[in-house]
């Protein structure tokens, strides 16, 4: 006799939908949602801050879910998931329109995976240097801070690939004039063109942030429109990216955003993808987001916002991380050290975040009191700007915090594993192109008839084949090891 994997039942006249999920966990509903197993809770699905956004990271509602041999994407409408009964309930936002709902069945969650993104599409293969270090700034200094810096990462033979920089508004100086301004700060780079060509040239790629798109961000970059300033149009918006893509800008990191209905959300993550393949055939764009929706894996990366520097917040990236992967955004990253500093950051808290953040899929520090983001930073004996206001004071280290001989020689060696494992690292991107996998996996991913190993939260970072497989010490080159991956 066949056994029932799932069971719908529509009940159109309380507006609901409902479904069965046994006594097994239930993992989705979007990054940034918790706990991981979903039963017990009830999911307003609203974008944005969320609930403790500062441990958890920011909220992008996905309507899927993902049970024991089972799936369901609920692509429209949205709406409000219980699921604090025996059985689950969704209820639409909107009672005068149909309901699209998609059930996929699979003996393994690898399975469930792959038909989700038959729905929603398949993640891109992202350019080998996106795999690579990659340092964040803040507030600027002056035009010698900005090549100093890039200097110091290639004399003390420290692997690097990126350089990003902030845009001014969050901070007092950052690369252009204000938010969303596409004019470069002259104080900072006044000569922009060549500031990029010297960072070049030291094998770095350079990527700037960006805040404030349209709120009714529309249409494709291939619209035939552009000559005409539609508001919101996409083809328009991406035409301001252009020059500086022309210039040798490689990436963009697309912040805020969290008021932008799902529609304006997909067209962005959409259009940086596609507006980099037309402005540079010959390149793979790098974008990292904010804000998402299904169908972000086909175009770009997501962090898990702005968080706070404590233990707990460095505990729950864990999880955040593989419930990224289990809804289908396999390119995720965090904010290495927290994004807000507290009382808790510490060197050492650091230091673990960094060696966690080098087995995650991008590598990324990035954090207000930027200077300590570095690998040298909690030796200079100084914080530079702090970033916190009158704040400053009560939560951040003292000068004598600052002589701390052991950070760098630490990050040094997680770089360098890093970079030694790049080889692994972009065949692991490259089964996640092909079958949606993540590169970050729930031990349940490999053992689905473990109930236990479903149930865990444990995982193994780039799947589990890391545990066994070589450090290619000996495969490893002296480029490999202390020189970018290249401007691929």
């Amino acid at each position: 006799m066949p056994r029932i994997l799932q069971e719908l039942t529509f009940r159109p006249e309380i507006n609901q939908i409902d479904f069965s999920y046994g006594c097994v966990p239930v993992y989705g509903l979007g990054p940034g949602s918790h706990p991981l197993d979903r039963r017990g809770s009830k999911d307003m699905m609203h974008n944005g801050a969320g609930d403790n956004l500062r441990v958890f990271g920011a909220r992008n509602p996905i309507p899927w879910l993902m049970g024991k041999n089972w799936g369901l994407y609920f692509h429209e409408p949205v709406g409000i998931f219980d699921l604090t009964g025996d059985i689950g309930v969704f209820h639409p936002s909107d009672v005068a329109r149909g309901q699209d709902l998609f059930l996929v069945i699979a003996d393994t969650p690898t399975e469930l995976l792959r038909q989700y993104a038959e729905i929603t599409g398949y993640p891109h293969l992202p350019a080998k240097w996106t795999l690579g270090y990659q340092q964040s700034h803040r507030t600027l200094d002056s035009r010698e801070q900005i090549i100093e810096e890039a200097k110091t990462f290639r004399q003390k033979r420290l692997p690097c690939d990126t350089m990003i920089y902030l845009g001014t508004g969050f901070c007092p100086s950052g690369w252009n004039t204000g938010h969303g301004s596409f004019v470069f700060n002259e104080s900072m780079f006044p000569d922009p063109e060549k500031v990029v060509s010297e960072l070049h040239d030291l094998l770095f790629n350079v990527v700037l942030h960006l805040v404030n798109p349209p709120e009714n961000l529309h249409g494709e970059v291939s619209d035939k429109r552009a000559a005409v300033a539609v508001p919101g149009d996409a083809a328009n918006y991406w035409a301001q990216h252009v020059p500086l893509v022309q210039m040798g800008i490689d990436g963009w990191w697309p912040d805020e955003g969290d008021v932008l209905p799902v529609a304006s959300r997909l067209v962005r993550n959409r259009m940086y993808w596609e507006g980099g393949r037309r402005s540079r055939p010959d390149r793979r764009p790098f974008a990292l987001h904010r804000n998402c929706y299904a169908g972000i894996q086909r175009w770009g990366w997501l962090w898990s916002g702005d968080t706070f520097s404590t233990w707990k917040t460095l505990e729950t990236q864990i999880m955040m991380g593989i419930n990224a992967g289990l809804n289908g955004v396999p390119y995720w990253e965090t904010d290495i050290g927290g994004f807000v500093p507290t009382k808790e950051f510490t060197a050492e808290l650091f230091v673990r975040w960094v060696q966690f953040g080098a087995f995650c899929p991008s590598f990324r520090c990035h954090g207000r009191t930027w200077q300590l983001r570095r690998p040298w930073g909690w030796n200079t004996g100084s914080y530079g700007p702090s970033e916190m206001g009158a704040n400053a004071t009560s939560v951040l280290p003292t000068e004598a915090e600052l002589h701390n001989t052991a950070v760098e020689p630490i990050c040094r060696k997680f770089l360098e594993t890093r970079y030694r494992l790049l080889p692994y690292l972009y065949a692991a991107a490259w089964e996640t192109y092909t079958t949606d996998i993540p590169l970050i996996r729930s031990i349940g991913l490999e053992f689905p008839e473990d109930e236990k190993a479903w149930a865990t939260v444990d995982a193994y970072l780039f799947g589990p084949s890391l545990l066994v497989a070589p450090v290619f010490e000996k495969e490893a080159t002296e480029r490999q090891v202390y020189l970018p991956a290249g401007r691929w």
